[in-house]
């Protein structure tokens, strides 16, 4: 029995995927858990496997913008044919062509590939790039990478724009650059996010305690190499907030309020050209240690734009942290589907009263901007409370 191979969704926003690469060949013999083909969708990139053994029959060609659901290939038995004639008669079109052109073919390609200035690239990236009118030996000369990915030309479009400024009174007042792909789905998800009825509210935390835990556990996990940063505390102490405060890890699908048994944390990370917001799962299960390099891991991925939609996908909290910017407080937007979204401000030295004492310590200033379709303000208000609780006594995050 024949299985039918389609672009798959990869997170709840995505309508339509591109065929960045295929990773075999038409009529290959392919084995279940083998790498079929790049699949570009959104602000990510991911690895398709094949589902099972067989024959691959390709229907849909590198570079092709298709919605989600379309067949794109089969896994076929020796003799089997594909499902409906419009496949069988591309897979019949495509072996003709193999067969009567095979060396024709090669020899383009030999020649392709020893072509002197030829800048490898996924057809997403040579698709970018041509939107923008921009050539790819121009994104190559600044990323100096053998083969560019569509992240390359964010960055390098991100990079140009700041730059694009008149260099005399006599320029144009204005320069107007398309938004990139990346920039689009940003602007969608704000958009939606932005027509919430959500309600702000600020809390100031005292974070000095967070950060003799922080220098001790670096201490100890010093000789693996691993640094427990400010955010990864963060996370580890919203999840534990939000597991004594389940009212807030909530979602709301139309009619119905969405309890979400599991703590699947969303981290904002800036990259060139947009925002990405990986996930990292079952947060409250995880020691510091292993928030750690979850988190970093992610980043390091999000930066290269190597995440997958499996990385991205399936969050029901988001912690933004804008205190490495110097930002002392802001409202953030809710992401996506999800109720609720912790902004997280610097952490600045400040004189305060102490047991009738004036003295120094490190305070924070969290933000919680809440959908006040799900939360009311009283349980907004509790789990700030229980969050500043856990921070100024880390001992509560492990109990």
């Amino acid at each position: 029995m024949g299985k039918k191979i389609v672009i798959q969704r990869k997170g709840q926003t995505m309508k339509e995927g591109t065929i960045g690469r295929w990773l075999k060949h038409d009529r290959d013999n392919v084995k279940a858990g083998e790498a079929l083909y790049e699949l570009e969708y959104d602000k990510a990139n991911c690895v398709i496997e094949a589902p099972a053994d067989g024959i691959l029959h390709i229907y849909q060609e590198e570079g092709s913008t298709l919605p989600v659901g379309t067949l794109i290939a089969e896994i076929l038995q020796e003799g089997e044919a594909g499902t409906g004639p419009e496949a069988a008669l591309r897979s019949a079109v495509r072996a003709s062509k193999t067969e009567a052109g095979a060396s024709e073919k090669a020899s383009e390609e030999k020649k392709a590939a020893g072509s002197p200035g030829r800048v490898r690239a996924t057809p997403y990236a040579r698709k970018l790039a041509a939107g923008n009118g921009i050539s790819l030996e121009e994104v190559t000369s600044v990323k100096g990478k053998d083969r560019l990915v569509a992240a390359d030309v964010e960055a390098y479009l991100a990079k140009r724009r700041m730059v694009q400024i008149p260099s005399s009174e006599e320029s144009a007042e204005e320069t107007r650059v398309p938004m990139s792909a990346m920039r689009r789905v940003i602007a969608q998800n704000m958009l939606k996010g932005s027509s919430i009825p959500s309600v702000t509210y600020s809390t100031e935390v005292d974070f000095t305690e967070c950060l003799k835990l922080r220098q001790e556990l670096n201490e100890e996990y010093q000789s693996e190499g691993i640094k427990v940063s400010i955010n990864d505390l963060v996370l580890k102490a919203t999840a534990a907030a939000l597991k004594k405060c389940p009212d807030i890890n909530v979602s709301l699908d139309k009619d119905e309020i969405i309890f979400h048994n599991r703590i699947h944390i969303g981290m904002a990370v800036s990259v060139p050209g947009g925002l990405v917001v990986p996930v990292i799962r079952d947060v409250d299960k995880m020691a510091p240690d292993e928030v750690a390099k979850a988190s970093r891991e992610l980043i390091k991925k999000a930066s290269a734009g190597a995440l997958t939609g499996d990385e991205m996908s399936g969050g029901t909290f988001t912690v933004s942290n804008l205190g490495s910017k110097g930002i002392d407080r802001f409202t953030p937007i809710i992401n996506g589907s999800q109720s609720a979204i912790l902004g997280v401000g610097r952490v600045k030295e400040q004189p305060v009263v102490v047991d009738g004492a004036v003295v120094i310590r490190s305070i924070m200033v969290l933000s919680l901007t809440a959908d006040h379709r799900v939360i009311d303000g009283a349980p907004a208000a509790d789990f700030l409370g229980t969050l500043k609780r856990i921070l100024e006594k880390p001992i509560f995050m492990f109990v």
